[in-house]
């Protein structure tokens, strides 16, 4: 994850990097954030500022959004 919120993708076999946004505010990222594999995908897990221990976890879909996928503990 970028300082700016953002999150860089780098493909070491091809050299190729791309940016793209977070699904959470840049206004949150002050939230716990860290870059997780989930489901075999990239994943997101963050803890909302109110959320009384609960973690979201996003998931970054083929068609380059984001897709919450569930609430842990």
């Amino acid at each position: 994850m970028l300082t700016n919120n953002n999150i860089l993708e780098f493909n070491a076999d091809s050299e190729i990097w791309k940016v793209f946004s977070s699904p959470i505010p840049y206004d949150e990222s002050r939230t716990p954030t860290e870059l997780i594999k989930y489901g075999g995908k990239l994943g997101l897990a963050c803890k909302p500022l109110n959320a009384n221990g609960y973690f979201d976890i996003w998931v970054f879909k083929m068609d380059k959004s984001w897709k919450k996928e569930v609430d842990v503990v």
